[in-house]
């Protein structure tokens, strides 16, 4: 009588399971999935929780220009929190996290799906950031710098003047008449613009700076690192003191005045091969207008400017040039035979 109580208990509890009499058993079922080859879906049965009381969150101590940085070093971390209803519970400075949510937390760990039955779920990759281990150490401490740079050296740089642009007035000058002096139609007026220069002392010293940027100490006073750096010391203004115009005849012009100009008017000679122009004052930037200028000979001047500087108390003054070029027709019309 006993073996057969026995055998009808495990027929009935036998059918119970085939009939689905206790669904629950199937919701305790791991995830398990199978791929279906006729239509290529995954089916996976959904536990009714997806967390077991932990999720991961990517954290930073501090946010620089965009960039994440944990114990002055550059990069995040990860640390282990606990779900909330739907969502991973990220507190700061809690369950080893620190004070910024830098990428988000899995979520998805979190997300709970009471459904009892089969669910085609789309294959998604999941992408699963690893952990970046960073070593642990003291506060890094300020490096030796190069021994080339142990002592501070110093030197002078120079930043010579220049000069913009030359240009004169009228751009086509005419002599009326190569005999009498003040003959053409206007006089020729001579347009420098000037730059002064400067005088930089510099030294190239180490000093101390923040590895991953900012300034120090401010942003790095544990961190800060040794390197050798150029600095201006001091900046000195070299203004333009005198600017010289040197007008010479070429000589291809003087052989054309004193040869063909000569056989068709005899008094024809060359009378001015050179002349100069000259100012004087102090400026750092202008355009320096020169004294006119009574071309007394036809053909092409080159004109040589030069500018020179005053100096400053740790450099000598400077000097720079550029050639102009000026061209100075004659009316045919005043030749006599």
């Amino acid at each position: 009588m006993t073996d057969l109580r026995r055998r009808v208990a495990f027929v009935f509890l036998l059918t119970s399971v085939l009939l689905g009499v206790s669904p629950r058993l199937l919701n305790l079922l791991a995830i398990r999935p199978n791929l279906d080859a006729s239509d290529g879906q995954s089916y996976v049965q959904r536990q009714v929780a997806l967390c077991d009381g932990g999720c991961t969150c990517s954290y930073a101590d501090r946010i620089i220009n965009g960039q994440p940085y944990v114990h002055g070093e550059r990069g995040f971390r990860l640390c282990s929190t606990s779900c909330g209803v739907d969502n991973c519970n990220f507190r700061p400075g809690v369950d080893g996290c620190g004070a910024i949510l830098y990428l988000g937390c899995t979520d998805l760990d979190c997300r709970i799906d009471t459904s009892p039955v089969l669910t085609p779920v789309p294959i998604h990759p999941r992408v699963v950031i690893p952990p970046i281990v960073y070593p642990t150490s003291a506060p890094t401490p300020v490096s030796p710098a190069p021994s080339n740079c142990e002592t501070p050296h110093e030197w002078v740089e120079l930043q010579p003047p220049r000069i913009v642009q030359v240009f004169h007035l009228p751009p086509y000058p005419v002599l009326q008449s190569q005999v009498s002096a003040r003959e053409t139609v206007p006089q020729v007026t001579f347009s420098v613009e000037v730059r002064g220069g400067k005088a930089l002392r510099k030294v190239r010293q180490q000093t101390t700076v923040c590895r991953n940027g900012g300034r120090y100490p401010a942003d790095c006073p544990d961190t800060g690192v040794r390197r050798c750096r150029t600095l201006i010391q001091a900046t000195y203004p070299d203004p333009v003191v005198r600017v010289e115009a040197t007008l010479q005849l070429t000589g291809q012009s003087q052989s054309w005045i004193n040869g063909y100009l000569a056989s068709r008017y005899p008094r024809a000679h060359v009378r001015q091969p050179t002349s100069g122009l000259q100012w004087t004052g102090s400026a750092m930037a202008r355009r320096i207008v020169l004294p006119s200028w009574d071309p007394r000979d036809p053909g092409h001047h080159t004109v040589q400017v030069v500018v020179t500087t005053a100096g400053t108390p740790i450099s000598a003054p400077q000097t720079v040039s550029r050639v102009h070029r000026v061209d100075v027709s004659l009316r045919d019309t005043t030749l006599t035979p």
